[in-house]
C-alpha cells in the first residue's frame, strides 16, 4: 500500500505544482495586460493633448499671421489706390485677427505659452492702432512725409507681431516635440511589455 499512496501523493504534488505555475503565468499575463492598458491610456491622453492643447493654438497663430499680413497688404493697397475695397479688406482682416486673438486667449495653455499669447495680444493691439492711424492719414490725404513715418511705424509693429507669433509657434512646436517623443517612448514600453 505504500507504493500507491506515495504515487498518489507524488502525482498530487505535481498537479499542485502545475496549478501554481499556471496561476503564476496567468498573474504575469494580467500584470502585462494592465501595464499595456495603462500605457495605451497614456498614449491616448498625450495624443489628445497634442490634438486639443498644442495644435489648435499653433493653427490659430498661423491664421493670425496670414490675417496680419493680409491687412498690411490691404492697407498699403488702399494707400496706393484710395480704392474703398482695400479699406474694407483691411477692416475684414482686422476683424478676423480679433477673432483669432480671442480664440488664442480662450485656450487652456501652460504658463510659457500663456505669456507668449499675452505678449502677442499686446503686439496685435499696437499694430491695429498704428494701422488705424495710417489709414486715417490716408483718408485725410496727409503729405508723403507723414504717411512714410506712419507706414514705417506700422511696419515696425507688424514685425513685432510676427516675431511674437513665431515665438508662440516655437513654444508650441517644442511642446509638440516632447509630447510626441513621450508618446513614442510609451509605445516602445507597451510593445516591450507585450
Amino acid at each position: 500500500m505504500k507504493g500507491p499512496s506515495a504515487a498518489q501523493l507524488g502525482n498530487s504534488s505535481i498537479s499542485r505544482r502545475i496549478y501554481v505555475g499556471f496561476a503564476f503565468v496567468l498573474l504575469l499575463l494580467v500584470v502585462e495586460v494592465v501595464v499595456a492598458l495603462r500605457g495605451f491610456a497614456s498614449i491616448r491622453a498625450l495624443r489628445q493633448e497634442i490634438a486639443v492643447a498644442i495644435d489648435p493654438p499653433s493653427d490659430a497663430a498661423n491664421e493670425l499671421e496670414r490675417a496680419v499680413l493680409y491687412r498690411a497688404i490691404a492697407a498699403r493697397s488702399f494707400a496706393s489706390t484710395r480704392d474703398a475695397r482695400f479699406r474694407d479688406d483691411a477692416a475684414r482682416s482686422f476683424e478676423r485677427a480679433q477673432v483669432l486673438v480671442d480664440r488664442l486667449r480662450r485656450f487652456d495653455l501652460e504658463p510659457e505659452s500663456r505669456a507668449a499669447v499675452d505678449a502677442l495680444v499686446r503686439a496685435v493691439q499696437e499694430n491695429a492702432a498704428r494701422t488705424d492711424s495710417f489709414l486715417q492719414l490716408v483718408d485725410r490725404r496727409a503729405g508723403e512725409p507723414a504717411l512714410a513715418r506712419a507706414e514705417q511705424r506700422v511696419a515696425e509693429s507688424r514685425e513685432v507681431v510676427l516675431g511674437r507669433i513665431r515665438a508662440l509657434e516655437r513654444i508650441q512646436d517644442r511642446l509638440q516635440y516632447f509630447a510626441r517623443a513621450r508618446t513614442a517612448e510609451l509605445q516602445r514600453d507597451v510593445e516591450r511589455a507585450l
